[in-house]
């Protein structure tokens, strides 16, 4: 043992006995996962939201009742990473080591020993806006009190941004691994990536997560979308600050904080990508407005004498229902129909059912419980552009407002074009497609199923906005776009591909000419791939690299600025047979 130049040793110890430390933090560890993370059928993002009947459960799971549980959660938190010096002093070494070796196992259905340290960042994150005598924006300063160090603990800062992002990281795969079991993994930073994590989960409460699907629903976004958090942002702001909005009173007063705003539309892309489509727990007005939509939804498949389209309705029905429904038909009356159950709350009309695919896509489409007059009704207007993105949750290409960068879809077009319209919408939208689609997309117009008077364009992957900008349907949402598909999908509940057929990455970006996308593993941060594109545009194939079972992140870069953070990260889980019941 060699003492430094100041007369202080350089072994770190313990504040207290190491075997008894990790055993009462493993308690607290154990906790958080049940508590937080307990097992359910809900196939839904879950977040560390520690509110204070929350740490009150955790702290019952310990035997510490009556207790202040966020003192014992810290001094569990502070014995086995604040160590003697004879000042404290932070290291997460033997943590990060212990986490490491949990996540060498093959079998990893115990959570990570990582958890109850990541709640008390949390919590930290959770103080922040609180007032006292500390800025709303400082951080490090309030962690730093939690775990008993003084306000500018140099080790503290060094410490968390050196290993949070692995901790944090550990528990994404955990949850991941679970196939929802315990929920859908939720701490992702775009900006501020070290104190973005904790923000993940504090800055905005369960009540008004709640509300996001409000918002979805009402500027047509689709379900599992991937968009960027900078794109949402001009949705959000039309929502929040509209009169007579949806959006909760307290999301209204955090908006109002620019700095919280890149946070919340962090928060709400998550969001959006684990929405099913349901729109629930709003008020009745907006809730019932959103829900008594009908939608086209399309499946395609191809055979000897070509493609064959099967069309339906789809709608999502106030309440329970048994499937016997009404449809109005052109001499104005209610013919019976059926509807078969779907994912995610979504009926769909059968398709022995006898209606008219044209009058389908051409009329007013009313329907209706089959309870009679006064029975909640189920509108879709007609449109001379269908954009039709493919849902795996449907496994169906489902009718949208408009079309998505990156992603599948088709459209479905009447040739027939009312006067006023200058040029045949066919031509116009073909002209369109040439100019901002991926080369490959196809026209048909014969195929058993296609109405008359319609086409199809299929294997549509829009690229960017096209020049006509009158076609609203073809003008999409987002500005810059990360798309992780093909590939084969293994069935689950969290989208993992095949070993031998990963997906390929497609990237799409409006505002710069500069874009750049990594490939690196979500374990070790080990960068594995990087494509750089002067194009706005880039598709990658994961094919060459050879990749291993395992889980990987795909960031999304913008510009030139060698440390600005990505616009979009996606994960992708690659699995092969052995692996697929973790």
């Amino acid at each position: 043992m060699s003492n430094n130049r100041h007369g202080e040793c350089n072994v770190l110890r313990p504040s207290r006995n190491a075997s008894e430390s990790w055993s009462r933090y493993a308690e607290w560890n154990q906790a958080v996962a049940d508590v937080i993370y307990p097992a359910t059928e809900e196939f839904a993002p879950v977040y560390m939201d520690l509110e204070a009947d929350v740490l009150e459960r955790i702290a019952e799971h310990v035997g510490r009742t009556g207790e202040d549980p966020r003192q014992g959660l810290a001094d569990a938190v502070k014995s086995i990473v604040v160590f003697s010096r004879p000042t404290g002093r932070v290291q997460l070494l033997a943590l990060v080591n212990e986490t490491r070796a949990w996540s060498r196992k093959k079998v990893r259905r115990d959570p990570p020993p990582c958890l109850a340290f990541l709640a008390l960042t949390v919590l930290a994150a959770e103080d922040m806006g609180k007032g006292g005598d500390l800025a709303p924006h400082a951080y490090y300063p309030r962690l730093a009190r939690l775990l008993g160090l003084t306000d500018n603990d140099s080790s503290l800062r060094q410490q968390y941004q050196q290993h949070a992002e692995y901790l944090w990281q550990a528990l994404n795969g955990w949850l991941g691994n679970q196939d929802g079991e315990r929920g859908m993994p939720t701490a992702y930073a775009l900006s501020h990536r070290y104190v973005g994590l904790p923000m993940s989960q504090a800055l905005v409460r369960e009540g008004d997560r709640q509300k996001f699907p409000l918002m979805f629903a009402q500027y047509g976004l689709g379900p599992g979308m991937h968009i960027a958090p900078e794109d949402l942002m001009r949705y959000l702001d039309d929502w929040v600050t509209t009169q007579l909005s949806s959006a909760p009173a307290n999301l209204r007063n955090l908006w109002k904080r620019p700095a919280a705003r890149e946070r919340i539309a962090s928060i709400a892309a998550v969001e959006l990508e684990n929405w099913d489509g349901a729109v629930a727990g709003g008020e009745a007005a907006n809730t019932a407005a959103l829900q008594s939509r009908a939608s086209v939804m399309v499946n395609i498949r191809s055979g000897f004498r070509g493609a064959n389209l099967e069309i339906s309705l789809g709608v999502r029905p106030f309440g329970e229902v048994s499937g016997q429904m009404e449809i109005r038909t052109t001499d104005e009356t209610w013919l019976p129909i059926t509807l078969a159950p779907g994912t995610a709350g979504l009926w769909r009309t059968s398709y022995t059912e006898a209606i008219d695919r044209r009058s389908m896509l051409e009329g007013l489409v009313r329907i209706r419980h089959a309870d009679g007059e006064g029975a909640p009704e189920y509108k879709r207007m007609p449109r001379r552009i269908i954009p039709l993105l493919y849902d795996e949750l449907q496994s169906a290409y489902v009718e949208m407002e408009r079309l998505q960068l990156g992603a599948d879809a088709m459209l479905l077009v009447r040739t027939v074009t009312p006067t006023k319209v200058k040029a045949n919408a066919v031509d116009r939208v073909q002209k369109a497609l040439a100019e901002a689609a991926r080369p490959g997309f196809e026209m048909v117009e014969q195929a058993d199923g296609l109405p008359e008077g319609w086409v199809l364009f299929k294997n549509v992957q829009l690229f960017s906005a096209p020049t006509d900008q009158s076609l609203n349907e073809l003008v999409p949402l987002a500005q810059n776009k990360l798309t992780i598909a093909g590939g084969l999908r293994i069935p689950a509940r969290i989208r993992k591909w095949s070993t031998l057929s990963p997906p390929e990455v497609r990237a799409t970006v409006q505002s710069e000419s500069l874009l750049r996308v990594t490939l690196s593993s979500l374990d070790s941060e080990e960068l594995i791939g990087q494509w750089i594109s002067h194009e706005s545009v880039l598709v990658a194939s994961l094919n060459a690299l050879n990749l291993d079972d395992g889980d990987y992140t795909v960031s999304l870069f913008i510009g030139n600025k060698p440390n600005a953070d990505p616009v979009q990260q996606a994960t992708i889980r690659l699995r092969s047979r052995g692996l697929l019941h973790e």
